[in-house]
């Protein structure tokens, strides 16, 4: 007889004494009242055995006669067939020693020869007022109440109470945090002091019940909860055959909300004339004073006298069950791997099947590990990692800076060029009158040196000697006429013209460079326009004073655009 019959041979003996009614030993067992009434004539007939079924223990009408699976067992147990899993030794048995038999039944067979050894299986809105419930440990509501408890006198802590539905008689304990652990630590001791009840009743916290992930924007409500894995409280509760209700609304659970409002109330007012600051003294003053007075006070009579608690049997290991459990996969090695630590199984513990299948990993209230394979523990010990070999020093080549289209130093395009200033122009035309024989009046050229840069701002010496040299030099017409025109022609040929086009080119280039802009020399195109005009200018007075034209250049305004010239032309 297991848990569940006692269970349910306590109720159909409380049915039979009259303290329940034939409809709640019904609920209680999960039957119908006729059935109920079929199990109580049983019980007065066969007594304590009425709850087990009559065909337990007995023999199939279909069951294979002992001398076939013992001559089965026989041959498989040769040598011939080691490692025959059952489905190929049905096979072999059927085909060569005429021995039909079920690959399910020759399972059996081997498991319990110890020829075959099976693999651990994967656990794969309205409110109304609710009367209370009949019997006390029928429904315990349990909940968490976070409030400033200690009115700022001490750390923020948190209070979890039990609340039985029939009695309303309270369990409480402040803790530091609202944990799953924190829980099963009250769990514990209502467990050790009243026994198990029939049900608890709970919000939809995370630790009560996993959560189903939405999308944005899209509601759940009218559909079916899909099957999700239990919480480690969950799971507690199912190992312990205590029913989990989650309740839709606080509403739904007023009793334990109604208990939170006279706790904020009578209970912060108590700890404050007790001078309590601590979480110690605050769990002192719960147990010895509030819930004696609540107990005694606020309890009611239950409709049922009889308790539906049921006590904690030797398959209970609170432990084990109150634990923080995970399934682990052994390796090869016999190791497996919990919290970044890896853990070694004894050697006395290895059994066969044991690689690659899944153990119960138990992280116990006290810090314990435990590991459970096929519901026996087995040892274990938490090893070192292995060390990771050093890596190799290689040689590799330095590779060629990366380009990222910005200079990472100033640029030389410009090294090198020469900013001297070049021979003045009484100086070539000596050269020049030297080298052609001809003979040309330098010391009749009046040179005008005032500020260049307020008619063309250019920054070359040779480019202000030759702006200067155009501000043409007045010389009688008699002079001028015997002046060798070749002279004349290779000095300005070979002196103003490359100058100033270089001189130009260099300006503009040198102010586009300076913006890091290409398009600079496009977007300032008025100063770029009316620097090729000056030059053309220039370029056409030179020439009308090297035909014997005299010309005469006022310049009677500059401004920044346009540039406006007024020349006039006289002919002597």
């Amino acid at each position: 007889m297991n848990q569940a019959d006692r269970d349910r041979l306590d109720a159909l003996k409380r049915a039979k004494k009259k303290l329940i009614t034939q409809k709640q030993a019904a609920e209680e067992i999960g039957v119908t009242e006729r059935q109920i009434r079929r199990l109580l004539r049983k019980l007065r007939r066969k007594g304590d055995r009425a709850v087990i079924h009559d065909l337990r223990g007995r023999a199939s009408n279909r069951k294979l006669p002992a001398e076939t699976e013992q001559r089965a067992i026989t041959i498989l147990a040769d040598p011939v067939y080691r490692g025959f899993g059952p489905t190929l030794a049905a096979e072999y048995l059927h085909k060569q020693h005429q021995i039909t038999v079920s690959k399910e039944t020759l399972r059996q067979w081997m498991g319990k020869a110890g020829l075959w050894r099976a693999g651990r299986r994967r656990v794969v809105e309205v409110h109304q007022w609710r009367p209370r419930r009949h019997r006390y440990g029928e429904l315990v509501q349990w909940d968490t109440s976070n409030h400033d408890w200690l009115e700022g006198r001490g750390e923020q802590i948190h209070l979890i109470s039990m609340i039985d539905d029939a009695t309303s008689r309270l369990l409480a304990r402040f803790v530091r945090h609202d944990s799953s652990e924190e829980n099963m630590r009250l769990l514990w001791l209502y467990l050790e002091r009243f026994g198990r009840p029939l049900a608890f009743y709970t919000d939809k916290a995370g630790m009560f019940q996993v959560a189903v992930k939405t999308k944005r924007q899209q509601e759940r409500e009218g559909r079916d909860r899909p099957q999700m894995p239990p919480t480690q409280i969950e799971r507690a509760l199912r190992e312990l055959h205590v029913v989990w209700i989650p309740a839709h609304s606080p509403q739904a659970k007023g009793r334990i909300e109604r208990q939170f409002l006279t706790a904020q109330d009578r209970l912060v007012k108590g700890l404050r004339v007790a001078g309590v600051c601590t979480i110690e003294q605050a769990n002192a003053y719960l147990e010895n004073e509030y819930l004696l007075w609540w107990n005694q006070t606020l309890v009611v009579q239950a409709t049922d006298a009889a308790d539906a608690h049921r006590p904690l049997g030797k398959e209970h290991d609170l432990a084990a069950i109150l634990s923080h459990v995970e399934p682990r996969q052994v390796t090869n090695d016999y190791t497996l791997r919990y919290h970044g630590k890896i853990y070694q199984i004894d050697r006395r513990d290895i059994q066969v099947g044991m690689r690659k299948a899944w153990l119960r990993v138990e992280q116990r209230l006290d810090g314990i590990i435990a590991v459970q394979f096929q519901a026996r523990y087995v040892r274990v010990c938490c090893c070192a990692p292995p060390l990771r070999q050093p890596a190799s020093a290689q040689t590799t080549e330095a590779k060629p800076p990366r380009l990222t289209g910005k200079p990472q130093r100033k640029s030389d395009w410009m090294k090198n060029f020469s900013f001297r200033s070049g021979p003045s122009l009484r100086q070539a035309i000596e050269v020049s009158n030297a080298r052609s024989g001809g003979k040309f009046p330098a010391q009749a050229v009046s040179f005008n040196l005032r500020p260049v840069t307020a008619f063309m701002p250019l920054r070359l010496a040779s480019a202000q000697r030759f702006l200067a040299a155009i501000e043409i030099f007045r010389l009688p017409s008699a002079d001028r006429r015997f002046a060798p025109a070749g002279g004349f022609l290779a000095a300005f040929v070979g002196s103003c013209l490359p100058t100033v086009f270089f001189a130009c080119t260099i300006e503009v280039l040198a102010e586009s460079r300076s913006s890091r802009n290409p398009l600079s020399l496009f977007e300032n195109w008025p100063m770029t326009f009316a620097r090729i005009a000056s030059t053309l200018f220039n370029l056409l007075i030179a020439f009308f004073a090297f035909i014997g034209t005299p010309c005469k250049l006022s310049i009677l305004h500059y401004c920044d655009s346009p540039v406006k010239f007024i020349f006039e032309m006289t002919q002597s």
